[in-house]
């Protein structure tokens, strides 16, 4: 080290302008500095001091530090700009020596460079301002030549001294290194004997006339009754009004404790409310407001005003803290979520749904940002930000604080406008404040101090009492609460002043005083002092508010919580010592500033008090830094670097941060960015590293690579050092939802292993970085000695030295908290509470991880013991004390909380009882009553034990195992609950972790939750799933294990085994592809065939199954993956029929009436061209007898073919049958397989009895066994073809990817980005399918991806191929509002709620690359052939209405999805990205892999088929059922699969035995619903097995039916309730909060339903028939396509029911059905008029016409009359038609039917009308009645006019003869309408006792056209 002077020579000249500006420079700064801090820099000395260091030679890191130090924290930006301009300035200085040399050595004696040891700059800047006083005049002119004035230097010889002031300002500067400012002039001092009193008096009330305030006038009317009480806004509100509640920007106001800025939160909450209200005023649009306090007692203080206040509107407030948890239907039925930092910091890291709807975003006490908690609020800002630019939704920010310094930064970051930046003085406080700050004087004796500061508290308290004001002292522990107060009043009783505490206090509150429990509170109640902490009861809390408040309380001495939680002002608030322990320090901090100005707020009463007093004690080291905080308030800082690594791995757990790029991007919303790029050298970052914005981003960017590195280490980020990418992991998305810090996942990756044992976990989680903090205490070591020696006896082995440890105070503080061990040190109560709180978060994370690893034993160990510390119960505990008073019961115990023990809990003695007798839960669920009475001594304790018991939510576990292949097992679990369900105890809901284990690892697990809604409807939770196993290990046990999720000791084991014996062992049997040259097209030797396809070769797959299909007969099996041309081979087999037999018919069988529609489509465009015809024959289309004669091809869905087919004895056209194709015939597993099955067998069958060849062709996907299918199929070798999975045209290249999130929703949102990504990686120019699986999943993909697209490529046209102004042209005919914003960004949405003119057109835009993005629903993948390059599988489960809950997508559907990848033309291979749940990801991969084995369905089914065949006479016997059974593709699996089919012998005997078991099951089920009759083992088919066979009805729907309908009449309301509750319709899907839609339509009906069952699918069923025919709007688009589905059901079902009515039932009831039936058509009510459906009518005509001269009332008037005359009337009732509509109007009556009816008896009599001659009848006779209808007109359309069911029926009529007398049906028949003019046949009458009959003529599609005739 060196040291060196050097001489300068300056010299004086002229210099130019800009070198005087330039000689200025150093001036300009010093000045700026000046400004800032005068009273220090001020002074010449400074100045010379500051050029010294400028013109030294030390580095500039050397200078910035001690300029730093001498000009304060406050220049720091000034010191920047003073070290850039060091250069400039040195340069000045030189060329002043260079003309002075006279003064060369006078100036140069100061100026000399030292070495860093020997700078010693004053700590005191003002003293040694004025110290030195060797400055002299040559030395001060060097500052003139700089630019100096005179006056500058002056000041320094005008300062006095003041010996007392520099004394404090040593202090004040000893507590802030750098903080260097004046005291406020208007402060002076008061000596006491023990303390020094700094008194700061009250700033003077700004004085506005109340003229100029706004009125709450000025509010909509609406709004007032929130501000009730107010007349006007405060000044404060005043200023701010315009910008909160007429705009929505982002609002910051920076305004004193106590100014009123609830009330702009308030206000910002109105104008959300305004936003959302429609035209009518009524909130139509969903909202969340999320209000962030800083404290759980803010929160609920919150809480309960904005409750109270918006009452009225109904808007629901909820408090969201670690205290008070919300459901996820809470959650989405509450508007304002009141919430602290962390828990809304927990919520955005999940991408719950409700952040979307969040439109206000109110940040309370911004000034946190400076505080530890910062990071966590510039998390939040900057997530919310960054949502707002991505998504394009506002999302509005009102931010409030106290008084801000640099309030324009907190401004900047929240992207405050400058219009809504409000900043308000101390004179904005609605009661002037007076401050006192007191000093106690130092002594070494800690005890002696405190009592010093009781004393200077109570001479204050004492000058206040005289004075006739109340006074609020606030102290830092519960306990002190009661010592300060007790030490006050003893001090008022030795001095003799007791007496002016003293209240006058009501003899009411004297009685309310001596019924509480709290001996302190009664004892110093007498005396005027009260007490107020979180340890006492909330009554006893509440009780002391009000006291205070009503003035009988002088004193009260509470905890800080009372500042935050309660509204309580006082004139006088003291705050006694500044010491509060920090259980996140592990030590004792002082107050922070915070909590200080909250405190303070609470002096002074408004509408009370001219001022209010604010007092803080402390000692007179630390009264500096509470001056400084309150009266000169530095700039706020950010904390977030010291928490970037958390705030990073959270970011990218979200999937918010990919790569280097977005984290930089993420950073520029924080706070930091704001004030690094000011005073980058607060942050660390030298000058050097921040001389310009380029070299500060490279600088920032490098603290990001450094923390993406440290994740990369801890596992918890994969980071590409390469290209910078960042992708999360299983532990960073752990530490992200459980808050874990990254040290902590640190020390996880090194110490968890496999199997640790009990010491070891608690060692490894004493580790964790969140418990390093926790220290130890000299006055704490008596309580931890005594607990290390009850640990080490009854838990842990711990040594005594482990009492000074982490760990060992950890452990005994968990111990004593666990066993309820009492603790005297506070600071031990708060270190217990923080590791309770903090523990159960660690512990679930550890476990999650383990899970993730499958690691079993861990897995359950660490659930327990987690379960253990949540529940407050001990290893060797009873669970019973989870009922007890000491249990945590969800953070209440009994002593906080004892109106939630209302309903009882099991006393503390019985379960210490139950223990000491180690009496387990089991026993004593299983030992009678009087036995457990004798063991526990008293009755009503046993009884109180076995009802406890019973409280346990332990779950019954009843498994199936069905082997799918050798290696993988279906398991299907039936759970029951085994405990009776209590509100009070289990709420709505109870979760579990169920997985399967061998001992080792997990197999597979899940997450269940049973609801209680499902227990009180009797539905049997069921949970499938699929497990690994290897055949090596078969015979192995297994362990299926559940465990509660909340409940400690209610858990379920169940082992099981494995039969090998029963495992099927099949080998795959593949037909190899050859190597064939492919076959041109001529070889079809047809050039009509031929012209019907563009390309010239078949592909291999159609080259090598050609000549089977084409040249032979035989039936054939076609197995290849989607994608591989399947049609084609269909049509190859079809071209033969055409040729070789075309009279012929062709049935094309689809599963799916999507599949069958595409055909349709393809088909009638293609064969129709080659003079084929081709006729759909689906539930939407039942064409007409002469169409289906005339077809050649008939596209169908099994259902509907099942049900034409079952006659097929009678119906020619089935029996000219030649050719069967049908596709997707592996999906003969699923749900509609056993109708697959019926239909092959039947054809096999019908095709032996008329002798008549029957091909059948199967096409499906690869299949495990294959040659199962073939042989039922009848396939012979040459017709047997099953290709390997990976035989495709286009190669696949799949990614399966794993998503962590439990629920769905959360999931499917972090799918978004991936494929974005996905996209732009793969196919950024090529078509791309998305494949969701719902219509909301469709918009929300679309919306996300939109958001990505213009966020990342900046881009406004997205995905758009065409120009815009096109897209312009097409959007305008498209009717869904969110596929037109969609189309403008290129990307399309398809789904079914979509109309046809739209999903037609965004068809043609996808098939012509017009856009390249679609996202549509999985029914795509079957019904439209659009391949894509890149196919997207976003989800691989749906939400299945019947279970209630997401279930996997078949493998199936998977496959078809995948097969869309990939185009034959264009690409080289097809690129599939499959998203599913993490858990399912490697079964996925299993499947997708290798072909899987087809099993049957039929089992389930079986009932109702058999009963088809016995009413179409195939079955009449016992033996002829197991023989139909053996044609069935179920006999072929049943022995090849026996455990799947439940078989457990699998011997010819034990196989004939099972289906002798099975059939005699299912005729016993069909005779219990009298569809069949059995007698000496034959089969007699009842009338209702005829019903069931013909209406395509189950036998359970007509044995509900006929149970429902017999005996007396019903109402319309009976009826519609007992069709919506038959089993067809509970396949209505009820979605997620439907039922709250559904209550909404309930009130919009006639008819009442149960509202308790409203997610019923029979309930929902029962609403959308009432709104059908209401004609109200329905809530969403999903409703129509349910009403659709209930349509297709419905009228068969009524047919039904007319059928059964008449048999079992009344006339009245038989005529309400058909009533019902016409009403179904014409969506309308019976009492509507008939003409409601004519085109041209409405309600103001048909009442015009029933009130005119003409009396018209009915349609049957009008179809009666001639047009003429009809056309007259509308002229005459000036209707003002125009041709057109009086064109449409006759159109429709002529097509009206209109039937006349004659009748004959006996051939004898006939009777045309009601009022011709009686004819004679005998009761009991049997009369034949000849019926002959009549066509009275021509042209009658055969298909209804008015049809509002969708589906395209004819028109069918009932005739009836009926007895009114006897409500009877005495015969009826159904006719659809004849061809012919007459048409005749007869009824046979049984003559009822009364005989005065009528005979009904009733149309099943119109109302108002029935007939009736009298038969007497």
């Amino acid at each position: 080290m060196w040291q060196k002077s050097k001489k300068w020579s300056m010299k004086i000249g002229s210099a130019s302008k800009d070198q005087a500006k330039e000689k200025e420079l150093f001036k300009d700064l010093y000045m700026q500095a000046t400004v800032l801090n005068p009273d220090v820099l001020r002074s010449p000395e400074i100045a010379l001091k500051v050029l010294n260091m400028l013109i030294s030679n030390q580095s500039l890191d050397q200078i910035q530090s001690e300029l730093v130090d001498l000009l304060g924290f406050d220049c720091i930006e000034i010191v920047g700009k003073m070290l850039e301009s060091r250069e400039a300035i040195v340069k000045s200085v030189k060329a002043l020596e260079s003309t002075k040399p006279s003064d060369k050595g006078k100036f140069s004696s100061n100026i000399i460079i030292k070495k860093e040891s020997e700078i010693q700059f004053e700590k005191e800047m003002r003293k040694g301002a004025k110290r030195n006083k060797n400055t002299t005049k040559s030395d001060t002119g060097i500052l003139l030549d700089l630019g100096f004035d005179e006056n500058f230097l002056k000041n320094e010889e005008q300062i006095k001294e003041d010996e007392d002031m520099e004394q404090f300002t040593s202090q004040l500067e000893g507590g802030s290194g750098f903080q260097n400012k004046a005291l406020p002039s208007t402060l002076y001092e008061i000596q006491e004997k023990y303390y020094t009193e700094q008194v700061l008096p009250a700033i003077p009330k700004a004085a506005v006339s109340k003229d100029h305030l706004i009125p709450i006038e000025a509010f909509e009317e609406w709004c007032r009754p929130a501000f009730a009480g107010i007349s006007h806004l405060n000044p404060m509100q005043t200023q701010v009004f315009e910008a909160t509640y007429f705009t929505n920007d982002n609002v910051l106001v920076s305004a004193p404790t106590g100014a009123g800025k609830t009330n702009i939160a308030l206000m910002a909450v109105m104008r959300v409310l305004k936003n959302a209200m429609d035209e009518n005023g009524t909130i139509s649009e969903p909202f969340k407001i999320i209000y962030v306090a800083p404290m759980k007692a803010l929160a609920a203080e919150v809480t309960d005003k904005f409750s109270s206040r918006l009452k009225y509107l109904g808007i629901f407030v909820r408090e969201l803290t670690g205290d008070m948890q919300l459901t996820r239907i809470e959650m989405a039925r509450t508007h304002i979520i009141v919430t602290t930092p962390e828990k809304w910091d927990v919520v955005t890291r999940k991408s719950e749904s409700i952040a979307p709807l969040v439109k206000l975003l109110i940040l309370d006490e911004i000034h946190l940002l400076d505080d530890e908690r910062g990071p966590v609020l510039e998390s939040l800002v900057a997530r919310t930000l960054r949502q707002v630019e991505s998504s394009q939704s506002s999302i509005r920010i009102v931010a409030l604080s106290a008084t801000l310094p640099n309030y324009y930064d907190v401004a900047s970051f929240l992207r405050v406008p400058d219009n809504a930046c409000f900043y308000f003085d101390g004179s904005y406080r609605p009661v002037p404040l007076e401050q006192r700050f007191i000093s106690v004087k130092s002594v070494v004796n800690k005890q002696q101090q405190q009592n010093m500061m009781l004393e200077a508290c109570y001479d204050k308290v004492l000058e206040q009492v005289r004075n006739d004001q109340q006074v609020m002292v606030f102290v830092h522990s519960r306990r002190d609460t009661i010592k300060t107060a007790e030490g006050l009043l003893n001090l008022a009783v030795l001095n003799g002043e007791v007496g002016d505490f003293d209240c006058c206090y009501s003899l009411a509150s004297k009685k309310e005083v001596e019924k509480s429990k709290n001996r302190d509170l009664r004892n110093l109640f007498e005396h005027g002092f009260g007490i107020h902490n979180a340890g006492m009861l909330r009554k006893d809390r509440n009780l002391t508010e009000k006291l205070f408040k009503e003035k009988n309380l002088k004193v009260l001495v509470c905890t800080a919580t009372l500042a935050w939680g309660v509204n309580l002002p006082a004139h006088c608030v003291v705050i006694k010592g500044t010491e509060i322990y920090d259980t996140n320090a592990g030590d004792f901090r002082d107050i922070g500033v915070l909590d200080v100005q909250q405190i303070f707020g609470r002096a002074g009463r408004p509408d009370y008090d001219t001022s209010g007093l604010a007092i803080i004690i402390t000692t007179v080291q630390k009264m500096p830094k509470y001056l400084e905080m309150l009266v000169f308030q530095r700039p706020i800082e950010s904390k977030f670097l010291t928490n970037l690594k958390d705030a990073l791995n959270a970011e990218v757990s979200l999937g918010t941060v990919t790569n280097l790029q977005e984290a930089m991007r993420w950073l520029t919303y924080t706070y930091f960015y704001v004030r690094v790029k000011k005073s980058p050298l607060t942050y660390g970052f030298s000058l050097d590293e921040s001389k310009t914005p380029q070299l500060l981003s490279l600088n920032i960017e490098k603290r990001i690579i450094e923390a993406s590195k440290a994740l990369n280490i801890f596992k918890m980020v994969r980071y590409g050092e390469n290209n910078y990418t960042m992708s999360t992991t299983a532990l960073g998305r752990i530490a992200s939802n459980f808050y874990i810090r990254a040290e902590t996942i640190e020390v996880f990756n090194e110490t968890l292993k496999p199997a640790l044992t009990d010491d070891e976990i608690y060692r490894m989680f004493c580790e964790c970085s969140e418990f390093k903090q926790i220290k130890q205490r000299e006055e704490e070591l008596i309580d931890l000695n005594i607990l290390v020696n009850e640990v080490s006896g009854n838990w842990i082995e711990l040594k005594k030295e482990d009492a000074c440890t982490t760990y060992g105070k950890v452990i005994c503080l968990m111990y004593a908290y666990l066993i309820g061990y009492p603790i005297e040190a506070f600071s031990l109560v708060a270190d217990m509470a923080y590791i309770v709180q903090n523990g159960v978060r660690i512990l679930r994370g550890l476990f999650e991880i383990c899970m993730k690893r499958y690691w079993s034993y861990m897995a359950e160990r660490l659930l327990k013991i987690s379960k253990m510390l949540d529940r407050r119960v001990m290893d060797w505990m009873s669970p019973l004390r989870q009922f007890s008073t000491f249990g945590n019961l969800g953070g209440y115990t009994a002593s906080t909380s004892s109106s939630f023990f209302q309903g009882g809990y099991i006393s503390d003695e019985l379960v210490q009882k139950i223990e000491s007798l180690g009496i387990t839960i089991e026993r004593i669920k299983e030992y009678e009553l009087n036995e457990l009475s004798l063991l526990l001594r008293r009755d009503e304790s046993a009884k109180s034990a076995k009802q406890f018991a019973s409280y346990l939510p332990i779950l019954d576990l009843d498994p199936t195992l069905q082997p799918i292949t050798g290696n993988i097992i279906k398991v299907h679990l039936e759970i029951s609950p085994d405990f009776t369900w209590r509100e009070r105890w289990h709420g709505q809901s109870q979760g579990y972790w169920i997985w399967v284990d061998d001992g080792h690892d997990i197999l597979h697990f899940e997450y269940f939750v049973l609801h209680l809604k499902a227990l009180l409807k009797d539905e049997k939770p069921t949970v499938t799933f699929a497990i690994p196993i290897h055949k090596q290990r078969a015979g192995d046990l297994f362990y299926i294990r559940c465990f509660n999720d909340h409940w400690y000791g209610a858990d379920t084991i169940v082992p099981i085994e494995i039969d090998q014996s029963l495992l099927p062992s099949e080998e795959t049997l593949h037909t190899e592809l050859l190597d064939l040259n492919p076959l041109p097209k001529s070889a079809l030797q047809n050039a009509t065939f031929e012209s019907l396809y563009k390309f010239q070769f078949f592909n291999p797959i159609q080259t090598q199954t050609f000549h089977t299909l084409y040249h032979h007969d035989t039936n054939a099996l076609v197995g290849a993956p989607t994608g591989s041309g399947k049609t084609i081979i269909a049509e190859i087999a079809m071209f033969r029929v055409f040729s070789q037999t075309p009279d012929k018919k062709i049935i094309y069988i689809a599963p799916l009436k999507a599949l069958a529609k595409e055909r349709l489509r393809d088909w009638n465009v293609r064969l129709v061209g080659i003079g084929k015809k081709v006729v759909e024959l689906t539930g939407d289309y039942t064409p007409d007898i002469n169409a289906l004669n005339a077809a050649d091809v008939l596209v169908t869905t099994p259902e509907k073919w099942d049900g034409i087919s079952r006659n097929w004895q009678h119906r020619e056209y089935v029996q000219k049958v030649a050719l069967v194709v049908i596709d997707e015939i592996h999906l003969l597993g699923q749900d509609r397989g056993p109708v697959l099955e019926v239909i092959v067998s039947r054809m096999r069958y019908m095709s032996s009895q008329i002798n008549s060849n029957v091909r059948i062709i199967g096409l499906s996907t690869a299949l495990a066994n294959a040659h199962d299918l073939g042989n039922w199929l009848g396939i012979e070798k040459p017709g047997f073809f099953n290709f390997k999975p990976s035989v495709r045209p286009v190669p696949l290249q799949v990614h399966v990817d794993g998503f962590p999130e439990k629920a769905y929703c959360p999931r499917m949102a972090t799918m978004n980005k991936p494929a974005f990504n996905a996209i732009m990686s793969y196919s950024p120019k090529k078509p791309t399918l998305i494949f969701v699986s719902s219509r909301r999943q469709t918009r929300l993909t679309a919306f996300d991806l939109i958001a990505h697209c213009s966020a990342q490529l900046g881009s406004s046209t997205g995905f758009l191929q065409i120009p815009g102004e096109e897209m312009d042209m097409i959007i305008r005919r498209i009717k869904d509002s969110n596929l037109r914003h969609a189309l403008m960004f290129g990307i399309g949405i398809h789904h079914a709620g979509l109309a046809e003119s739209d999903r037609t057109t965004v068809e043609e835009l996808f098939a012509n690359e017009r856009i390249l993005i679609l996202v549509t629903t999985s029914t795509l993948a079957w019904g439209v052939n659009f391949p894509a390059h890149l196919v997207i599988i976003k989800g691989t489960e749906f939400y299945d209405a019947k279970e209630k809950r997401y279930v996997d997508f078949p493998i199936t559907d998977v496959l078809q999805m995948m097969g869309r990848a990939g185009r034959p033309q264009f690409d080289d291979n097809g690129i599939v990205c499959i998203y599913a749940q993490e858990e399912k990801r490697n079964f996925l991969k299993t499947f997708l892999y290798q072909p899987f084995p087809v099993e049957s369905s039929l089992a389930d089914q079986l009932p109702d088929h058999i009963n088809a065949e016995v009413a179409a006479g195939t079955l009449t016997s016992r033996a002829a059922c197991i023989n139909y059974l053996t044609w069935t593709y179920y006999f072929r699996r049943l022995t090849k699969n026996p455990a799947y089919y439940n078989l457990h012998d699998t011997t010819a005997e034990g196989v004939n035995e099972f289906l002798t078991g099975l059939i005699d099951s299912v005729l016993g089920k069909l005779a219990e619903s009298k569809c069949i009759e059995l007698e000496d083992g034959f089969i007699q088919p009842l009338p209702m097995g005829h019903i069931a066979s013909f209406y395509y009805v189950t036998h359970k729907t007509v044995k509900i039916l006929s149970d429902q309908l017999t005996g007396t009449a019903h109402s319309f309301e009976d009826l519609i309730k007992i069709i919506s509750r038959v089993p067809e319709f509970s396949e209505v899907p009820v979605r997620h909060n439907e039922d709250n839609l559904n209550e909404e339509l309930s009130r919009l009906v006639p008819l009442p339903v149960d509202q308790k069952s409203l997610d019923s699918p029979y309930t929902k069923t029962n609403l959308l028939l009432q709104a059908h025919f209401s004609r109200v709007p329905l809530p969403i688009i999903d409703y129509m396509t349910d009403t659709k589905l209930v349509m297709d059901q419905c009228i068969r079902i009524l047919f039904a029911m007319v059928d059964i009515s008449s048999q079992v039932g009344s006339l009245e009831t038989t005529l309400k059905i058909m009533t019902l039936t016409q009403m179904v058509s014409q969506g309308q009510w019976y009492y509507n008029s008939s003409l409601l459906n004519l085109p041209g009518m409405n309600h103001n005509r048909i009442h015009a016409l029933y009130h005119s001269i003409y009396n018209i009332e009915t349609l049957a008037q009008l179809v009666e009359m001639d047009f003429k005359e009809i056309n007259k009337i509308l002229d005459d009732l000036g209707f003002n038609m125009s041709n057109t509509e009086k064109n449409q109007l006759f159109t429709a009556l002529k097509g009206l039917p209109l039937i006349g009816l004659e009748w004959t008896v006996d051939e004898g009599v006939k009777e045309e009308s009601l009022w011709e001659e009686d004819t004679h009848f005998e009761p009991g006779s049997i009369v034949p009645v000849k019926i002959t209808i009549e066509k009275a007109k021509k042209n009658i359309s055969k298909r209804p006019v008015f049809n509002r069911t969708g589906r395209m029926t004819e028109i069918g009529f009932w005739v009836m003869v009926g007895c009114k007398k006897n409500d009877q049906v005495l015969a009826i028949k159904r006719f659809q309408l004849p061809n012919k003019h007459f048409t005749s046949f007869n009824l046979n009458i049984q003559v009822p006792n009364d005989p005065n009959m009528q005979i009904y003529l009733i149309c099943d599609s119109y109302v108002g056209l029935d007939q009736q005739y009298a038969l007497k």
